[in-house]
């Protein structure tokens, strides 16, 4: 037995999972099969009422779950805009837990151009915020530097430590084990120590699951995929994450990449799909972790 981040388990790492905010208020009743405490994070897709944040909140910790909501930084139009959100979700759950991400826009809506910008504000601490994910991109961004990228982990590092919040890495998706492996051993020897929750896409269709990799920037490890004629072959298949996700677990559990303490899953295919496949593989036995 090999023990992870608190939890003992020979095989397989805890899971963290996506949904968004209309679809938990919409249909409740799949949560009931998710263990409790499981982080469940709320995506920012820029429409989302501030009322619908605070409903879904509220929905999730009833159920027993913790709300993970997204802070799209570069979509938010001012510094009230936030606090208001905050206030709604605090008011609502008492969430502790955020991911702050860029957002996906080139030119921001309003004062926050970064995601340093926002945590600079003082509202997570104020609001009780004592977890934040930030983001993390194993295949690069088009748009920064590696150094710059370095630099602003060193800075979220150092926020962490003035203010005694846990700051950890939620990764983006992919498909090659060692390109993953080889990401968090480059930052662990860059002196980021942050714990890794390295991304990965649930069970959907193909076609699916190609739209988002181009949407989502995640080429590099999609066509490794595609050229080593894994499950991704054929396109009027389905795309099953079990092979990609057993690699990097063998290799997390040989201590070859310490870094990376669990799974964050993109649901594609739906939360139905995802949960039968979490729980038959044992990612979702008991509660989640810090």
């Amino acid at each position: 037995m090999v023990e992870i981040a608190g939890r003992q388990d020979s095989r397989a790492l805890p899971a963290s999972i996506e949904l968004s905010p209309k679809g938990v208020i919409k249909e409740p009743s799949p949560l009931k099969a998710i263990p409790e405490a499981t982080r469940i994070y709320l995506v920012d897709g820029g429409d989302t009422p501030v009322s619908e944040w605070g409903s879904a909140c509220r929905i999730l910790a009833e159920a027993g779950l913790r709300p993970v909501p997204h802070i799209a930084c570069r979509r938010l139009r001012s510094l009230e805009e936030i606090e208001e959100r905050l206030r709604a979700m605090a008011e609502a759950a008492a969430i502790d837990d955020a991911l702050i991400i860029g957002g996906d826009i080139a030119r921001p809506l309003g004062p926050f151009g970064s995601s340093m910008d926002v945590l600079s504000t003082g509202l997570f601490e104020q609001y009780g915020i004592r977890h934040i994910g930030v983001a993390g991109h194993p295949e690069g961004s088009p748009d920064i530097a590696p150094t710059v990228i370095v630099e602003a982990l060193r800075w979220k590092i150092d926020f962490a430590k003035r203010t005694g919040i846990d700051v950890r890495l939620v990764t983006q998706f992919g498909f090659d084990p060692s390109l993953a492996i080889a990401w968090a051993n480059g930052l662990r020897d860059e002196g980021v120590s942050l714990p890794i929750h390295l991304g990965v896409a649930g069970p959907t269709t193909m076609t699916r699951l190609l739209k988002f990799a181009a949407l989502c920037g995640v080429r590099t490890s999609m066509s490794f995929a595609l050229k080593r004629g894994t499950q991704l072959t054929s396109l009027l298949g389905n795309y099953e994450p079990e092979a990609h996700v057993r690699a990097i677990e063998r290799r997390v559990l040989a201590g070859e990449a310490r870094l990376i303490r669990q799974l964050h899953v993109y649901a594609f295919g739906g939360l139905a799909a995802a949960t039968a496949w979490l729980t038959g593989r044992g990612s979702w036995v008991g509660r989640g972790i810090p």
